[in-house]
């Protein structure tokens, strides 16, 4: 019978504490761990056989031609609905997600070190990069906040622009109601405040500005995170490589030439002899096999990290684009009111409480 996997996920807010927006690594472990249990089951396949794909809020365990597939779904994604967000979007979710990132980053590490799935001098080698990366994530989070309130604090010593902007969303609702009697008369309020509202707006610019490349910096922190798992999954790989590698010689030894005439129970008997690392045939056969797959989900997964990284090389690149061509004498368009700055604080364990036993949904 068939196994029609369905992958299972879960969202990056159930990773948070939602009176206090905090993250603990050890709840995300717990919950990972939680998923990647239910994934592995229904899959039938081993957590190491599955990929690990993030991607629109959410992280989801994949088999290798579910993710190939998700690949080719994502290759010709339009750009500008991610523009719009890194620099209009709320600042919650764009903080969520580079946390998450670089939680998952820590958890695999934590991981690979735990079970010495990776030497210790390469765990070395990494968890410094890893801290940094972190530092850098706390000081950029923290001076977006920084800019995000100088700027509403700004916005708040102007009370037209707030009312300038709601007179322009009443036009809009009723145009669409087809009230155009009420409609022509907002437009002719508007265009009177109009000269007012652009010099107001201008004097937003420096500070708008601002802001704009500090969330420019929050993408390239993104990139940044994306290649850090880039890195400790290629580490992983070549690790199976040379495990892979060391198995087939224990596999040749154990089968040696045979000659033709070599008795059929003979055969049988090699198959159940060990090798110098006291493993027979069929169990040398069997490792072999299990790090083939993994290495096959790993690589898979470092196709997806690499692509997902080429998209930020592009993202950061309009973003630029945009906010080089930013200027003070262009007319304004009457922006969404920016939300309130949020706290940048990372809880990990040592910090943290114990996390809650919140069972985490599936797909």
């Amino acid at each position: 019978m068939m196994n029609t996997y369905s992958p299972i996920g879960i969202d990056f807010s159930e990773f948070f504490d939602s009176e206090e927006e905090t993250i603990s690594q050890e709840k995300i472990q717990n919950l990972l761990d939680q998923v990647m249990a239910i994934a592995s089951e229904q899959a039938r396949l081993s957590p190491q056989e599955l990929v690990r794909v993030m991607h629109g809020g959410r992280i989801t365990w994949m088999t290798r031609q579910q993710a190939a597939e998700f690949l080719k779904q994502t290759i010709n994604e339009d750009t500008r609905e991610a523009v719009e967000q890194a620099l209009r979007g709320k600042l919650g979710p764009i903080r969520r997600e580079l946390e998450i990132l670089l939680a998952i980053a820590r958890y695999t590490l934590h991981q690979y070190k735990k079970t010495r799935a990776l030497p210790p001098e390469e765990v070395q080698r990494l968890e410094p990069a890893l801290q940094h990366r972190e530092r850098e994530l706390r000081d950029d989070l923290a001076q977006t906040g920084e800019y995000e309130l100088r700027l509403e604090q700004k916005r708040q010593a102007y009370p037209f622009l707030g009312q300038y902007e709601r007179l322009a969303t009443q036009l809009q609702e009723e145009q669409a109601k087809g009230n155009l009697q009420r409609a022509r008369e907002l437009a002719k309020d508007l265009a009177l405040k109009k000269k007012l509202y652009f010099l107001a707006c201008r004097s937003l610019e420096p500070e708008r500005h601002a802001l704009n490349i500090q969330r420019l910096n929050l993408q390239k922190t993104k990139k940044k995170l994306i290649g850090a798992q880039t890195e400790i999954c290629a580490s992983r790989q070549n690790v199976l490589r040379g495990e892979l590698e060391q198995l087939q010689q224990q596999l040749h030894s154990l089968q040696g030439p045979l000659p033709s005439s070599f008795p059929r129970e003979n055969v049988r008997k090699a198959s159940s002899a060990a090798s110098p690392g006291g493993m027979n045939l069929d169990e040398i056969q069997h490792q072999i096999t299990q790090r083939q797959n993994q290495l096959a989900a790993l690589q898979q997964e470092g196709e997806v990290l690499q692509f997902q990284e080429r998209q930020m090389d592009s993202l950061i690149q309009t973003i630029t684009e945009q906010v080089k061509q930013e200027s003070p004498d262009r007319e304004p368009v009457p922006p969404a009111p920016p939300a309130p700055p949020v706290s940048s604080k990372l809880a990990y364990p040592k910090e943290a409480g114990p996390s809650g036993s919140k069972t985490p949904g599936s797909s």
